[in-house]
């Protein structure tokens, strides 16, 4: 055991951890315990795969029709996704904005990447892998990059609703605190760029064996996206909070990792299903009575339209004959993708094939047990590695400069932002504290009438009495005493000497 001067009050072990910045810090959520956030997170998640069961019927209606409304239907959903994910989360209580915002982008990312990549391959059948024309997978991968490519830059260009906020809504507010609120720009959150990022990321590695140009096409949409977000960023939105690096490192950790686990598991099936039509070479010729031409009917899986297709068959064709070679679909489910799953008899891999297919396969295998090991050390071995050993590693040195001379420096102030007000709500008395600390200052009124103490009567007439009778410099135990608002005060540099000398 450690000894009693090494604990906190002679009783404790602390767990101390960097802040995040004050401007990220939500303090209305401090005084939730992690059982309740546990049970609330747990909520929201199932909310939010319930969407993604929505979403996949939606596309999979849309598909009925045409590749090009499948992927209309995708950018709408890709492009509301965000505010629904957003009041979901609200639901939740977070510490700082930057497990909030990391929170919105775990969800945010498991929709956009089932709606853009998962369902298109779930609701198109197996043997349209390669088919061209409408309704087919090819044109519907086209279609989403061209929508990712094209259509949301430009509704983020256009700035719809920053626009009519600015030159119509604005000039028509009732009062200024309104207007102003309409110029103060369009609210963004980092969640949902780092996902819009991470979708086109996903899509190429999803189908990067059918589609490889696909690579050119989202280097492509991730410039148009990167200067499309450096304009909205200085032009159009709103400032954000300093949220650190919390949805940074977890994508790092996590997304790059599953990303790269499932280039190499779809590289692996989709080499090893080629030519995905289901047809087995039988080693036999056709027969005599099979030759001529003929006109087949068949049927649109999905509109149910008749389709003619013209068949010639000439004398010494082989025969076919049906072979299952979707590995994903099959059951009992095959992984790894090897050649030995082909199956007795039915075995349509070249020899090229069958070898690149092994490698690949034992590839996908290998890089699965890094990705294990690395989230297992990443959320188990660390964890428990803090309860005994020291692993906090500063990041950067300390400098000689003191905190009290350092310009444009916030403090940790308690306050709150409320939607339709320019400012936040400051939540504890700050006569003691120095006002530059609080990151933000009214040009036209005081602190005061952004305080909530002074929602309070008691409290707001204890202030009144400490400030009529000149005690804003002595104890203010009159006002901490009601116990029902933070209690926070600063101290300068000379007040510090002056109590040193003393």
């Amino acid at each position: 055991a450690l000894p009693s001067e090494l604990l906190f009050r002679g009783l404790h072990v602390l767990s101390v951890r960097e802040p995040p910045e004050p401007s990220a810090v939500r303090w209305q959520d401090l005084d939730e315990t992690f059982w309740q956030q546990i049970v609330i997170q747990t909520a929201t998640m199932i909310m939010s795969l319930l969407l993604i069961v929505v979403g996949a019927f939606l596309i999979a209606q849309a598909r009925k029709e045409s590749a090009a409304w499948a992927a209309i239907t995708i950018t709408v959903l890709n492009t509301i996704s965000p505010i629904v994910v957003h009041h979901i989360t609200n639901f939740e209580s977070h510490s700082s904005e930057g497990s909030k915002q990391t929170s919105q982008y775990i969800k945010m990312s498991l929709f956009r990447w089932c709606n853009t990549a998962v369902i298109t391959t779930v609701i198109t059948p197996f043997t349209d892998t390669l088919q061209d024309g409408k309704g087919h997978l090819i044109n519907s991968i086209y279609a989403i990059f061209v929508a990712e490519m094209v259509k949301i830059p430009l509704l983020q260009l256009g700035d719809i609703m920053g626009n009519l906020n600015r030159h119509y809504f604005g000039p028509r507010a009732p009062d200024q605190r309104r207007m102003n609120l309409k110029f103060s720009g369009e609210a963004w959150e980092l969640a949902e760029r780092y996902t819009d990022m991470t979708k086109v990321l996903f899509l190429c590695f999803f189908y990067s064996i059918v589609f490889p140009q696909g690579f050119f096409f989202g280097a492509l949409a991730l410039f148009i996206h990167y200067w499309m977000d450096k304009f909205c960023l200085l032009r159009a939105w709103a400032p954000a909070p300093m949220i650190g690096t919390a949805i940074s490192t977890f994508s790092r950790k996590y997304f790059f990792s599953l990303a790269v686990l499932v280039y190499a598991i779809m590289l692996s099936y989709g080499y090893a299903t080629f030519p995905y039509d289901n047809a087995c070479d039988g080693d036999t010729e056709v027969s005599n009575m099979y030759v001529g031409n003929y006109n087949i009917t068949s049927w649109h899986h999905a509109s149910g339209e008749p389709i003619e297709v013209p068949l010639n068959i000439q004398q010494g064709d082989p025969n076919f004959f049906f072979c299952n070679q979707d590995l994903i679909r099959r059951k009992p489910a095959v992984f790894p993708a090897l050649p030995l799953r082909q199956g007795t008899n039915a075995e349509w891999m070249s020899p090229e094939q069958e070898r690149w297919s092994t490698v690949l396969g034992w590839t996908s295998i290998a890089i699965l047990a890094i990705v294990c090991l690395l989230f297992f050390n990443r959320i188990v071995l660390t964890n428990l590695r803090a309860i005994f050993f020291k692993t906090y590693k500063p990041s950067r040195k300390a400098l000689a400069d003191k905190f009290s001379e350092v310009e444009n420096i916030d403090g940790y102030i308690p306050q709150v932002r409320i939607p339709g007000h320019p400012f936040p709500k400051l939540l504890c008395y700050v006569d003691k504290i120095d006002t530059s600390l609080v990151g933000w200052k009214d040009p036209y009124r005081s602190f005061d009438e952004h305080n909530l103490i002074f929602d309070v009567p008691k409290m707001a007439n204890a202030v009144a009495r400490m400030r009529s009778e000149g005690l804003d410099t002595a104890d203010d135990s009159v006002v901490h005493g009601n116990q029902l608002f933070s209690t926070v005060k600063t101290w300068s540099l000379d007040i510090l000497q002056n109590e040193c000398s003393a």
